[in-house]
């Protein structure tokens, strides 16, 4: 708590957070902003130049303090005023959010990874809504299919998949938003001129806080050659047993 720019109260909390004690912040060569980071002292001056000219204040802020080891670290600050003696003071409680900022920076952090890797993987990818909209796209995917990433934007994976390989689509998408978060199978879309793909495709389900689904992470991998292989390997062999049949039966 201060008072005419005087700190007259300190909680043991504040003492533990700022490595000080009473006998130090009462002390009349005392500065208050010797417990602020540099880069934050002129909010911190502001503030308190407000409370000064009588001015009202902003309840809540964030600022960088600084321990007397000098140690930097982030916090929450919630000002008011109050009536102490008789007399107008500022009261202000501090909350330390240091951990809460390295969690939000991972978080950025780790957004910022899965937006490069996205944007570059060497196979498709999008998030898709749950009604089948694309919502982001990359390159590689519009190159497979044979559409521009803005045209992708205006069209549901239902519309590229194989009429045949549809049907088989709301049960499939049942068991990913309600049995599993992870779901892999193959199957067939159709290019922009006409001609079959075939794919493995991998789906997990992104869901929010509450466990409600927010959005389906897709990455399609082209497997057509080798879909070609294999079925052109397994028309060789029914045609080897039907002349095999052939030849006994003779």
């Amino acid at each position: 708590m201060l008072q005419n720019d005087r700190v007259i109260f300190v909680n043991q909390r504040f003492q533990e957070m700022f490595g000080v004690t009473p006998e130090d912040v009462f002390n009349a060569d005392f500065n208050l902003l010797d417990l602020v980071a540099a880069d934050s002292r002129a909010v911190v001056k502001d503030r308190l130049r407000q409370f000064a000219e009588g001015a009202e204040i902003a309840t809540r802020y964030e600022y960088t303090a600084r321990n007397t080891a000098n140690y930097d670290f982030e916090v929450e600050a919630f000002a008011s005023e109050v009536q102490y003696g008789g007399r107008r003071a500022l009261q202000v409680l501090l909350r330390d959010i240091t951990d809460r900022r390295m969690a939000e920076q991972a978080l950025r952090d780790s957004e910022e990874r899965f937006r490069s890797a996205f944007a570059t993987a060497a196979i498709g990818m999008a998030l898709v809504d749950t009604d089948g909209y694309y919502l982001q796209v990359n390159d590689a995917l519009g190159q497979l299919y044979g559409y521009s990433t803005s045209e992708l934007l205006s069209m549901r994976y239902q519309d590229l998949t194989y009429p045949e390989d549809l049907i088989d689509a709301p049960r499939l998408l049942h068991i990913l938003l309600h049995e599993t978060p992870v779901f892999h199978q193959e199957k067939r879309y159709t290019h922009r001129d006409g001609h079959i793909i075939w794919a493995i495709v991998s789906l997990s389900t992104v869901r929010s806080t509450d466990g409600r689904p927010l959005y389906i992470v897709v990455q399609v991998q082209d497997i057509t050659e080798k879909k070609h292989a294999e079925l052109e390997n397994e028309r060789l062999l029914a045609q080897l047993q039907h002349r095999n049949t052939q030849l006994h039966t003779a």
